[in-house]
């Protein structure tokens, strides 16, 4: 579906979908809120701001991880969550992977 907005002052606006992370939204709702301003439009003006400052941008561009490192990542996520898999896994991997 291909759908224009036209709001306020005239602008032709496009939707689009953002998937956050809770801590994200979180965060953007105080900010929209303490503004007294949309989730939106809070996303519009910082994009705004990173198309105004490219070379910024360029210097912080997030480079695509590895496999490793995003094993890693993982790691450390499931180590904060407290997170504990099945004892025999190392043993059993197949068992878990294909349910064999």
């Amino acid at each position: 579906m291909n759908v224009m907005y036209t709001i306020g002052c005239g602008m032709n606006m496009k939707r689009t979908q953002l998937y956050l992370t809770k801590e994200q939204l979180d965060w953007l709702k105080k900010i929209a809120k303490k503004q007294g301003t949309s989730i939106a439009e809070i996303n519009r003006r910082a994009i705004d701001a990173c198309i105004s400052q490219p070379e910024k941008v360029e210097k912080n561009k997030v480079k695509p991880l590895t496999l490793g490192e995003s094993m890693r990542q993982i790691a450390e996520l499931a180590k904060k969550e407290k997170f504990k898999g099945p004892k025999d896994l190392a043993s059993n991997v197949d068992k878990y992977l294909y349910h064999d």
